[in-house]
Order: structure tokens, then C-alpha cells, then sequence
């Protein structure tokens, strides 16, 4: 008898044991079976959105506001969310240069802007720009990060790399030599960030863009948005006259501009964008007979605005949030386009309490 009520005894305990375990961890619902009717609410709202023109509307007026505000309406009070547009150009693209204010100024003057805008494909885009030379201080709400130094990125790659992890984009504007490889603070950058190689053999001019008909290559969406945003054709000859010795940089994947074997502007996605375009002389100008003033190599110029529509990331955030680190979270996308330019709608949802 007494056998009986130790193994009774020992069997109640284990239960208790077992029951207070549970209290240390928490069990996670990854099936949303249950949210079917979230998500037919949510597809039929954004459908109804796009179709009746409120999405592309947003893009024109450059305020999301609608859009967002009609996705608020419908979600649930305990469930929380993000959303954007990808594939397409943003209405503003914000760009911090690590350099001064006053070389900011000669960036912002070569894009041809009027006051912050310029057009593309009817519509209107907004450049904004901040500067400053310290690197620690760049706009966290930046969508590019430009350099106009290779010296600047000496000691930079981790940083560099780490912004690419997340997601952010590095351009440089500078001329490369053959001694920038070389130098072990600056090389790794170089090579492994913006995907860089030393070709030895010196390019002629002009260069011209390479596989623009190919619509899964970056020089494609840059031509479109050159020739959508200025009055040149992607047939235009640039010529960047590079100094003696410089950027004689392999052509090959991610090249935009070729001469020959050499590249002129290139290009790579991993996360982040990182772009590198060649130094040219943009500031030099014809005065001409009738007193008017033709700026040498507007070409390049417009050349530049397009591939920083490109760098930007083509993103246009409509709600966003910081993703759950723990709980799971569903994803909806639905297609899109405006003007010539197809786009993808994402959305995120969670649950706030799980």
C-alpha cells in the first residue's frame, strides 16, 4: 500500500513540475489559418485602393497619406503592420554627402534641379541633400550615402559593409587609381563593397550604356530613367575624359557604362546598393553668342540624376515600423504600376499581443 502512495505521490509531482515548466516559456502560433479573413480584407482594400488610383495618386502627390490612412481603418486593434512599394522611383530621395555643404551645393547644381525637383515620366521627384565630412555623422534617414573621396573610405569597409547588411545604399563619386587598390585601408572597400576590379588597360571615349535592353540588368531601369527624365536617348555617347591613369575599372557584371573593357559607372545589389560613378567635369560651361550658357556634359549629368533614382533603392515607404524579432508575421504582396514603371506592393502584419 505504501508503494502505491509513493508512486501516486511521485506522479502528482511530476505533473506539478511539468505544469510550472510552462510558466518559463511562451508557445508561438505560427499557423494564420485563423487571420483568412485579415487577409481577404486586406486584398480586397488594397485592390480597391490601386484600382480606384489612390495608390498611384500617392506617387504623383508625393504624400502617402491615403493610402495609409485607409490600411489603419481596417486593421485590427490588436495587430500591427508595415507597408511599401518597391520596383518603383520614390517622389523623394533623400541623399547625405560626406563631404562640405559647399560641395554639396556643386552636386545639387549638376543635377539640374528646379529648387529640389526635377520631371520624370510625368511625374515630379524631389532630391533633398544634407552634408557633412564626418562620417559618424551621417542622416540615419538618408536613402544614399555619398562619397566624393576615395580617401574617405579608408577604414571604412566594416561600416560600409554593415550598412549594406542593412539594407542602405553607398555611392561614390571620385576618380580611382591604381594606388587606392593598392592601399589596404582603402582596397577592401573598393573590391568587396562596391565589386571593383583593376583592369590595367586604359579606356578610350566615349563610353555608352551596355546591356540597356536586357530588363534583368541594372543598366536597363538607369536607361529608362535617363532617357524618361531628360531629352537624350540611351544611345548618347558620354564622355567622361578621365584624368591620366585613371579609373580603369573592369567592365563585367553590374557595369553600366563601358568603354571597350573598361567601365565608367557600375553597379551591385546585396542587400543595400552600392554605385560607383566616375569623376567628370560637370561645372564647365560654353558661353554662347547669344549671350546664353550651355553646360558641358549635361549629358553626364542627367546620366548621374538617373542612376541615383536607381541608388536610391526604389522604395517608397507607405507605414513603417520595426518587425517583430520574435513572433511570426504574415506578407502580402499585390503588383502594381505607374507610368512605365511596374512596382510591388508589401505588407507585413503581426500581432501585437501573442
Amino acid at each position: 500500500m505504501k508503494g502505491f502512495v509513493r508512486i501516486l505521490e511521485a506522479l502528482i509531482s511530476s505533473i506539478i513540475l511539468f505544469t510550472s515548466l510552462t510558466y518559463f516559456f511562451t508557445t508561438y502560433d505560427y499557423s494564420f489559418w485563423n487571420s483568412a479573413s485579415l487577409r481577404t480584407l486586406v486584398q480586397d482594400t488594397v485592390s480597391a485602393l490601386y484600382i480606384g488610383g489612390t495608390v498611384n495618386e500617392s506617387f504623383y502627390s508625393g504624400d502617402p497619406a491615403a493610402v495609409k490612412t485607409a490600411l489603419d481603418r481596417i486593421m485590427p486593434s490588436t495587430t500591427d503592420y508595415s507597408a511599401e512599394i518597391s520596383g518603383a522611383p520614390p517622389p523623394e530621395i533623400k541623399i547625405h554627402c560626406v563631404c562640405t555643404i559647399a560641395e554639396a551645393d556643386i552636386i545639387r547644381t549638376r543635377l539640374g534641379l528646379i529648387g529640389t525637383f526635377f520631371a520624370y515620366n510625368e511625374r515630379v521627384i524631389s532630391i533633398i541633400m544634407s552634408a557633412d565630412p564626418d562620417i559618424g555623422n551621417v542622416d540615419r534617414a538618408a536613402d544614399i550615402i555619398l562619397f566624393l573621396r576615395t580617401s574617405d573610405l579608408s577604414g571604412q569597409q566594416q561600416r560600409l559593409d554593415n550598412w549594406i547588411i542593412q539594407g542602405r545604399n553607398v555611392m561614390l563619386l571620385a576618380d580611382i587609381q591604381q594606388a587606392h587598390f593598392n592601399d589596404e585601408t582603402i582596397g577592401p572597400a573598393l573590391t568587396d563593397v562596391f565589386g571593383l576590379q583593376w583592369t590595367g588597360s586604359a579606356g578610350g571615349s566615349p563610353g555608352t550604356f551596355t546591356q540597356s535592353d536586357d530588363i534583368r540588368k541594372i543598366p536597363y531601369k538607369i536607361a529608362k530613367y535617363f532617357t524618361a527624365s531628360s531629352a537624350y536617348q540611351s544611345s548618347e555617347n558620354f564622355n567622361f575624359n578621365p584624368s591620366a591613369g585613371a579609373n580603369q575599372i573592369s567592365a563585367g557584371e553590374g557595369s553600366v557604362i563601358n568603354s571597350g573593357s573598361v567601365s565608367f559607372v557600375k553597379g551591385r545589389e546585396a542587400g543595400g546598393r552600392a554605385l560607383w560613378f566616375a569623376a567628370y567635369d560637370g561645372e564647365a560651361f560654353i558661353l554662347n553668342d547669344d549671350g546664353s550658357v550651355t553646360i558641358r556634359n549635361d549629358d553626364i549629368n542627367k546620366l548621374l540624376r538617373a542612376a541615383i533614382i536607381w541608388e536610391s533603392g526604389e522604395r517608397y515607404v507607405i507605414s513603417e515600423r520595426d518587425l517583430p524579432s520574435r513572433q511570426p508575421y504574415m506578407r502580402y504582396d499585390f503588383p502594381g504600376a505607374v507610368g512605365s514603371d511596374p512596382y510591388k506592393i508589401t505588407i507585413l502584419i503581426w500581432k501585437t499581443f501573442y
